[in-house]
């Protein structure tokens, strides 16, 4: 990925319940970014997809970010927090779209 991207507020949502977060991390945006910025941190990542507009990074905690290209700027879309058993399955299934 390592290029800016823009964190949507329904990936902020979506991070928040994926990760079990306490409702005081809800008013805090700042540490929300800093926490999904240092979730794609370069050594964490385990495979990126890129299909036209749209990339699906997946890191090494089973967890799968999907950006969205619009007008040149990178989108964080939403995150999705698998299992290590259906994350195998989620790569391969995001490879054979």
């Amino acid at each position: 990925m390592f290029e800016f991207f823009v964190i949507t507020n329904h990936a902020r949502e979506r991070y928040i319940g994926r990760n079990r977060l306490s409702k005081n991390d809800l008013n805090c945006k700042n540490e929300i970014d800093r926490r999904i910025r240092r979730d794609l941190g370069f050594k964490k990542i385990n495979r990126i997809i890129s299909k036209g507009n749209v990339r699906y990074v997946f890191t090494r905690h089973s967890k799968e970010f999907i950006f969205e290209k619009d007008d040149g700027t990178w989108f964080l879309r939403t995150v999705i927090k698998r299992s290590r058993d259906t994350n195998n399955a989620a790569i391969l299934k995001r490879e054979n779209e």
